[in-house]
C-alpha cells in the first residue's frame, strides 16, 4: 500500500512543525534520530524522515514481544512461567473482556476473528477460550509457524496486502489489531483492507497509543509510544482515529481507555526503557531482572494515575476502538 507522506496519515491534513525532536530507538536496533511532525488539524503525528517500506523488517529484533516458549520448545523457565500467570496471562485476559464488552457480546461463540499481528499468539489462547473460533497472522515467519506448532492454531504470515489471499472478502466477524496501526505505512489503506474482510455488522477492534494522551505531554521525546521510533512511523489523536475510520466507511466507531495496568505501563517503560522484554534482550541475567522489576514497580505506582487519565480526565494514553462495518 502507498501512502501520501506529506499529509497526516489518518485525516489527510496538513503536516506542520515537529511536535518532538530527536527521538531515539529505545531498543538500539536503529541508529540515528527522528522528529514527529504534528498534524495542523487533529494533531496527529507522523515519522519524518519517512522510512522506506523495504528497510521496515531490519527495524525489528527477533524478539519483539513476551514469549512462553521458544522456538526450540525448551521449557519456560520458572521466572518466565511466574511473568506470564501474574502479569501477561491477566492482561491477556483483561483484553478480551475488554474486546467483547465493546462489540457488545457475552462471549465469543460462532464468531470467527482473525488477530492481525498476533505475536507471539498467547492473546490468541484467551481469545480462543472466551469461545471464538481464532486464527492468527502475523509478518515473522518463527512466530506464525510456533503458534501452529505450539497451541494448534491457524496462523499466517502476512500483512495487510497479501491477508486477502488467507480470507475471502466478508468472512470475518472480528478482526483484532493490538499495536498494529502505529507500524503501518497506510492507515487508510490498512483499515480499508480490514473492512473488505468483514461481515457486515463485523467489528474492527484496533489498540493504539495516543498522542493527545497525558503522557505524551509530560514525557515528549522520552515517552516510549516516540522511542518506538522508526517501528513506530505515526501515532493518532482521538480525533485523528474518528476522522480515518469515517473517512473508510466505518459505520460506528468509540474510542475507550485501555485497562489501568497497560496505561500504567507505558509510564515504567518510558522511565526505564530497557525494562521490557524486548529491551533486556541480550542483555546479563541480574541487570535484565533488574530493568524489568524496576519498570514492573513504576508501573504499580502510575496504575492510579492511569486510573484518573482514564477516566476522570478523559485522556488516556492508551486507546481501544472499536469500528463497526455497516450491516
Amino acid at each position: 500500500m502507498a501512502a501520501n507522506t506529506e499529509v497526516c496519515l489518518y485525516c489527510l491534513g496538513k503536516l506542520g512543525a515537529p511536535r518532538v525532536r530527536g527521538v531515539q530507538d529505545r531498543l538500539k536496533v536503529v541508529l540515528g534520530k527522528w522528529d514527529f511532525l504534528g498534524c495542523e488539524r487533529c494533531a496527529s503525528v507522523r515519522l519524518s524522515p519517512f522510512p522506506d517500506a523495504k528497510d521496515l523488517p531490519s527495524f525489528y529484533p527477533e524478539a519483539y514481544s513476551f514469549a512462553l516458549t521458544s522456538k526450540d520448545n525448551e521449557k519456560p523457565s520458572l521466572r518466565t512461567r511466574l511473568e506470564y500467570y501474574f502479569f501477561h496471562q491477566r492482561q491477556y485476559r483483561r483484553q478480551v473482556n475488554l474486546i467483547l464488552k465493546g462489540i457488545g457480546k457475552r462471549d465469543g461463540r460462532g464468531l470467527k476473528l482473525l488477530d492481525f499481528g498476533c505475536g507471539e499468539g498467547l492473546r490468541l489462547l484467551e481469545l480462543r477460550r472466551a469461545g471464538f473460533d481464532v486464527a492468527g497472522a502475523d509478518f515473522q515467519s518463527s512466530v506464525v509457524e510456533n503458534i501452529k506448532r505450539q497451541w494448534q492454531i491457524p496462523a499466517y504470515q502476512a500483512d495487510l496486502d497479501t491477508i486477502h489471499q488467507h480470507f475471502a472478502p466478508a468472512s470475518l466477524d472480528v478482526i483484532v489489531a493490538y499495536h498494529v496501526m502505529e507500524h503501518v505505512l497506510d492507515v487508510h489503506g490498512a483499515l480499508k483492507s480490514c473492512q473488505k474482510l468483514l461481515r457486515p455488522g463485523g467489528w474492527l477492534v484496533v489498540a493504539l497509543p495516543l498522542c493527545d494522551g497525558q503522557q505524551a505531554r509530560w514525557f515528549k521525546s522520552r515517552w516510549v509510544a516516540f522511542t518506538e521510533a522508526p517501528r513506530h512511523v505515526s501515532l493518532p489523536s482521538q480525533s485523528g482515529m474518528l476522522a480515518a475510520g469515517k473517512s473508510c466507511g466505518f459505520q460506528r466507531i468509540q474510542v475507550v481507555p485501555d485497562s489501568t495496568f497497560g496505561c500504567a505501563a507505558l509510564v515504567g517503560l518510558s522511565l526505564f526503557p530497557d525494562g521490557s522484554v524486548t529491551g533486556v534482550a541480550g542483555r546479563r541475567r541480574f541487570f535484565a531482572l533488574a530493568s524489568r522489576l524496576a519498570a514492573a514497580a513504576v508501573t504499580l505506582l502510575a496504575a492510579p494515575w492511569s486510573w484518573l487519565e482514564n477516566h476522570a480526565l478523559k485522556s488516556p494514553s492508551l486507546g481501544i476502538v472499536f469500528l463497526e462495518k455497516s450491516s
